[in-house]
């Protein structure tokens, strides 16, 4: 991947994350915490933070070379616990740190990882089938021409 392509990766998990999360934070203060959200600077500019922050991670996941499975399910590990540790943390400084809030977050984040990772290996083995499709069809051409 060229930087410019792991960037506009991250500024689309950045949007996507925000997207989620201020979703997240309104059902889950509305219906389970019963705690007004304050629609305010501070509230956005902590929003943007927690995206922000939780998209780094990915970077562990981006690698020039093919990976062997074992380095794959470390990365997605690593990416995960990292992801959870930074997002824990940032609620903690923002003070928005209580049981119910944490455990659903964690519960909302585990699901859409989870959802993300088969979403994500479909498509790649999607793109595989593809490929090797391809692959048999240009070799089906090369022998039929070598053939003749």
């Amino acid at each position: 991947m060229s930087l410019r392509e792991v960037l506009k990766f991250i500024f689309f998990l950045f949007c996507s994350i925000t997207t989620v999360f201020v979703v997240s934070v309104a059902i889950l203060f509305r219906f389970i915490v019963e705690r007004q959200v304050v629609l305010n600077e501070a509230f956005f500019i902590q929003v943007l933070a927690i995206a922000l922050v939780c998209s780094l991670p990915t970077l562990v996941l981006v690698h020039k070379e093919f990976a062997k499975r074992k380095e794959v399910i470390l990365r997605n590990v690593i990416h995960f616990i990292l992801t959870i540790s930074l997002m824990l943390g940032l609620l903690n400084h923002f003070n928005w740190f209580n049981a119910i809030f944490v455990t659903t977050s964690l519960i909302v984040f585990s699901i859409i990882y989870t959802i993300a990772q088969i979403l994500w290996n479909m498509q790649s083995k999607t793109l595989a089938n593809e490929f090797n499709k391809r692959i048999d069809e240009l070799r089906n051409g090369e022998s039929a021409t070598h053939s003749s």
